[in-house]
């Protein structure tokens, strides 16, 4: 189940949020504090420490848990999230940041049923990184960046739901496998959200870049056969959704721990 947070919650932050940063200097300079009487002060803090209760109120009132794609291993790399699996002799990385997220309608994020008391919006990570490795043989990193702006970047072609893959030899001089999901470089998550492969790069067994292929380079028949590529591994629509899903639930917990932490500095 997805979980995302209300449209009312996004709007009551940003009210939130503003007349804070607004009344910051208020707190910190020395003059004003002068001409405020303890009382003042007093009363200045509660009414903070009430703002900050009914944040954390509504943010938990949204929350639902949601834990990582099934058969992926849940980590950190600095202020990422990465999930881990294998795949035969591969090891497979997923790497997105939860805190550069958009926020997309549920509606809009396909392939999960909607119940009646789930939040409008979904955070969307803007980017998610793929990384397919091999033991002494190097890595190849793709990088997927989330479209939700429904502009003409893709065109206005029909797409039918995703699709499964089984998984087979593949042969890359073989024809270009086609799904009715993808458009070249993207795999379509819901009305008008695509990932799009928007690199694929090269890391040779040392570490060392080898390469970075931009898709403006790409060709047609290649990018296809590369999103075959990672379709083949798991990483397809309905992980992507999975990953968005995990994603709201896991800034939300975020978003509430920092109110907490704010609540404890400002009351001692």
């Amino acid at each position: 189940m997805l979980v995302g947070r209300a449209l009312s919650t996004f709007v009551r932050r940003s009210l939130f949020l503003t007349p804070l940063l607004r009344a910051s200097p208020r707190f910190m300079s020395t003059d004003v504090a002068r001409k405020l009487s303890k009382t003042e002060i007093r009363d200045k803090t509660k009414g903070l420490l009430a703002d900050l209760d009914h944040e954390l109120e509504a943010e938990e009132a949204n929350f639902r848990e949601v834990g990582p794609p099934e058969g992926w291993t849940l980590g950190t790399r600095d202020a990422c999230v990465t999930l881990t699996r294998h795949h035969e002799n591969e090891k497979i990385v997923v790497v997105f940041d939860p805190f550069k997220s958009n926020k997309v309608s549920y509606r809009d994020l396909g392939g999960c049923e909607q119940e009646e008391d789930t939040p409008d919006f979904a955070c969307v990570p803007s980017s998610v990184v793929v990384e397919v490795s091999r033991e002494g043989k190097g890595c190849i990193g793709f990088d997927l960046r989330i479209n939700d702006d429904g502009d003409d970047d893709f065109g206005d072609r029909e797409f039918d739901d995703d699709v499964d893959v089984e998984e087979e030899e593949y042969n890359p001089q073989d024809e270009p496998v086609k799904f009715d999901d993808i458009d070249s470089t993207s795999i379509k998550l819901g009305e008008d959200v695509y990932a799009e492969m928007s690199s694929i790069s090269f890391i040779d067994k040392d570490g060392k870049p080898v390469y970075k292929f931009d898709d403006i380079a790409f060709d047609d028949k290649f990018a296809e056969n590369m999103v075959f590529f990672l379709k083949v591994r798991g990483v397809d629509a309905e992980f992507l959704r999975s990953v968005c899903e995990f994603c709201t639930s896991y800034e939300s917990k975020a978003y509430s721990n920092y109110i907490r932490h704010l609540k404890a500095f400002i009351s001692n």
